[in-house]
């Protein structure tokens, strides 16, 4: 006799990614994208007077960076420019508005899809190409040094402003995005119709390249293929590998309230391996998600400390939020050695994030509802290691911390 199809299982599954998308959704990780739409001047009008009343009241301490009187003025000013500016000026104008609220998890929900047809990295020794329209292959992996005679750096240093931050650290993370955003380009005056990249190649040779904004490629992209597995498998919210027969790397992309459990269990099958003796956790890339002291990271932290297994903790400017949470936590409770670069997030920050839309626009806002404490005064994490990126590695598919990392452990 056949059993009946139990649906269970089925029930089960919907049911978990219904929790993860909700979770995402409300503590922030998830920004479900609405397509770009266009409204009338007046309805602007009522998108900044919505988000003029409802931001201060949804966000636990909004002026704690900017006063009440500095907010309004600016929303009053966008309103009265509104009807004689194009949109995109008035979402970049809302977003220095963020920008001066400083906080890292309130944000306004800006998309541009007028962008230059490259990708950027932004690593400590320089601004590189990692991925261009195949009609410009030949600057794959060079360094922009300035565009329209401006120096990048210059550049940056304008641009900045437009990103809430706490520390600058974060900035190296956001700032690639804004670099080839064409509307962003022209509302600070560094570009017009042409634009002029002035770009060095690996012998430090200077090559100049011309493109026209309203004349853009679009072909097949091609980009650095080479780079390192444990920098590139960010669709894996959790693995691991036994990367020499002493060490066990395990890599976090994201904290959730569980994971994969075959993948889980894999990594708590190490807890009795007497080979094993260093446990490197990389979290370099991680930007938070669910926070609670029980977080199952947290629990395998726990547990090979009590094996007496040395733990090493990676970092970088990517790590934020609740990623920074579970590193100050580890810290507190076990004897961990830290390597990479200083974190995006701050020790002592907002967070709990929240969300609502625009009534017309539909643009997404977050906002933080809790403040977090540490005691610790500083603006980063700083790793007691601290590894500088370089294009040679990053072209080569070398990780630069990790080969560190393996150097010292030799």
């Amino acid at each position: 006799m056949k059993k009946k199809k139990q649906p269970y299982k089925l029930i089960l599954i919907i049911g978990i990614l219904f929790i993860l998308i909700t979770i995402g959704k409300n503590l922030g990780f998830i920004r479900i994208a609405i397509e770009e739409v266009e409204i009338s001047k007046e309805q602007w009008k009522e998108d900044i007077e919505y988000l003029r009343e409802e931001l201060p009241k949804k966000h636990i301490d909004l002026f704690y960076n900017i006063t009440s009187d500095e907010f309004n003025d600016s929303i009053d000013k966008i309103i009265l420019n509104a009807p004689n500016i194009e949109d995109s000026e008035i979402k970049i104008e809302l977003l220095k508005i963020f920008g001066k609220i400083g906080d890292s998890h309130t944000n306004f929900g800006y998309d541009s899809y007028n962008i230059l047809p490259f990708r950027l990295v932004l690593l400590d020794d320089g601004v590189f190409i990692e991925e261009i329209d195949s009609e410009y292959s030949e600057l794959l992996g060079m360094k922009i040094t300035k565009i329209n005679n401006i120096d990048i750096e210059d550049i940056m240093e304008k641009i900045s402003e437009l990103i809430p931050h706490e520390n600058i650290y974060i900035l190296k993370n956001k700032l690639p995005r804004y670099l080839r955003d064409i509307d962003i380009l022209k509302y600070y005056n560094i570009v017009e119709n042409e634009i002029v990249l002035e770009v060095m190649d690996s012998s430090n040779n200077k090559i100049i390249k011309k493109m026209e904004v309203n004349n853009l490629p679009n072909n097949e992209r091609i980009k650095l293929e080479n780079k390192s597995k444990y920098i590139k498998n960010r669709g894996d919210n959790l693995w691991s590998e036994e990367i020499r027969e002493d060490i066990l790397y395990i890599k976090s992309n994201i904290m959730l309230p569980f994971y994969n459990p075959i993948k889980y269990n894999q990594i708590k099958s190490y807890y009795n391996n007497g080979k094993i003796e260093n446990i490197i956790i990389d979290i370099r890339n991680n930007s938070g998600g669910t926070s609670w002291d029980k977080m199952p990271l947290m629990k395998l932290a726990r547990e090979f400390s009590k094996q007496n297994k040395d733990i090493i903790l990676i970092t970088g400017e990517e790590t934020f939020s609740s990623a920074c949470r579970y590193l100050n936590m580890c810290l507190n409770e076990l004897d961990i050695v830290t390597y990479g670069s200083p974190t995006g997030g701050k020790p002592d920050h907002y967070g709990e994030v929240r969300r609502f839309n625009l009534p017309n626009s539909k643009i997404d806002i977050s906002y933080s509802t809790k403040y977090f404490t540490t005691g610790i005064s500083r603006d980063s994490y700083y790793p007691d290691i601290e590894v500088k990126t370089n294009i040679i590695d990053y072209i080569n598919g070398e990780d630069t911390v990790l080969k560190k990392i393996l150097s010292d452990l030799e």
